[in-house]
């Protein structure tokens, strides 16, 4: 298998044909995209979301350059459950102070995935700075423009008194893209991104400024988080795993990712099952369900985090 990136010519115009393509459907066929907008949604965060997250063990593996090491496995494993356990913990006991927390961690981890392949100023603060204005950008977006869907979500775990309703959501949608073209544009000055790169990176902002603007809440993430983020990261891992396995490829990955990802399937559901069996709420509550969704997802987004950022300063 030949190197890929989302940054592959045809593999980048599929991802952003699509992307418009469901920013067009949910203009001018709402209804259709209603309907099967958040079917597509899941099929997606199932198909790529979960599986680009369930070969963090074999990333491990590589970095620390033991491929074969029980010992490391389980403390790779007990160390993985016990900070998704913390994590829980934290939620239950300040949900407000979990919440700023995963949204910190996921505004610099989505940020450096997307921008890593530049050649940043060898400043940590700096890198970080870009990353985390990147990530500002594909993490509030989709939030202040659908303000209305967040706060019925977050309703249903936080005090009113933390929910703010923010209106003219595009001025910050416009201030946002206009704060990373400059910031692109100041990379490609001083000679830290080409010009095909930052055009590029410019382009990106257009065109999930528009499905984030314009698409439902999970349709909307649904397709960034399979598409451009979780894809992105695939083609990255099997990209560093063939520096040691030079045959390893895009079915291997799949099949590596079962394992884990029929396990978080599985946790996923016993975890909807045990909450709403002892708080006895009713189950059809969508936002209720969306929200136990992020919870799930943010208890393992820190060791995912730790693990990428050593894959990506390698």
């Amino acid at each position: 298998m030949k190197d890929l990136s989302l940054r592959t010519t045809t593999i980048y115009y599929l991802v952003t044909t699509i992307t418009l393509l469901v920013t067009l459907l949910s203009i001018f066929f709402p209804l259709f995209i209603n309907t099967y907008g958040t079917l597509i949604s899941i099929i997606l965060i199932i198909g790529i979301g979960i599986p680009h997250g369930a070969t963090d063990n074999i990333v491990f593996n590589y970095l620390s350059e033991q491929n074969i090491c029980i010992a490391c496995q389980i403390r790779f494993y007990l160390t993985y459950i016990f900070s998704a356990l913390i994590y829980a913990i934290f939620w239950y006991l300040s949900p407000s102070f979990s919440l700023i927390a995963f949204i910190i961690i996921s505004i610099y981890h989505l940020g450096q995935s997307n921008l890593y392949y530049l050649s940043l100023p060898k400043n940590k603060i700096l890198e970080a700075s870009i990353y985390s204005f990147w990530g500002l950008f594909v993490v509030f977006a989709p939030i202040i423009s659908n303000s209305q869907e967040v706060i019925a979500i977050l309703e249903n775990f936080l005090s009113r008194d933390w929910i703010i309703n923010l209106e003219h959501k595009e001025y910050f949608l416009v201030f946002i893209i206009i704060l990373n073209s400059i910031i692109l544009g100041l990379l490609f000055l001083f000679e830290y991104a080409t010009k095909q790169e930052m055009f590029r990176e410019i382009l990106n902002l257009f065109v999930l400024g528009l499905l984030f603007y314009t698409t439902p809440l999970m349709i909307s993430f649904g397709v960034y988080f399979g598409l451009w983020h979780s894809l992105g990261s695939t083609f990255d891992q099997i990209q560093f795993i063939r520096k040691y396995n030079s045959k390893f490829n895009f079915v291997d990955f799949y099949l590596k990712s079962i394992p884990l990802t029929l396990i978080s399937i599985l946790v996923f559901v016993a975890f909807y099952l045990f909450f709403f069996y002892f708080n006895y709420q009713p189950f059809q509550k969508t936002s209720l369900i969306i929200g136990l969704f992020f919870i799930n997802l943010a208890a393992i987004t820190l060791p995912h985090t730790i693990i990428r950022d050593k894959l990506y300063v390698r």
